[in-house]
């Protein structure tokens, strides 16, 4: 069925796509399971220490996310070790 939505997609429209995922579809009884997922204020606790660490790296500039970060920003906030590399 994908490669038939695929198919429909014009040659130079793919090409200007870097990535391809591929997602398995979500099993309805999964999505309607009643098992307790992370409420919002766990999810809050982890995200506000990371927003402050945002902040203070980006203090003094109009950045406020890591999204917006330059490349010179990234290779000087996120340099790899050589393991990495």
């Amino acid at each position: 069925m994908i490669q038939r939505y695929i198919a429909k997609i014009s040659g130079p429209l793919l090409d200007r796509i870097d990535i391809h995922i591929d997602v398995p579809a979500v099993k309805y009884r999964e999505l309607r399971s009643s098992n307790s997922s992370e409420s919002s204020a766990e999810i809050r606790t982890r995200v506000e220490p990371a927003r402050r660490f945002q902040q203070e790296r980006f203090g003094g500039t109009k950045i406020y996310a890591n999204s917006q970060m330059t490349p010179r920003l990234i290779r000087e906030h996120c340099r790899l070790d050589e393991a990495s590399e």
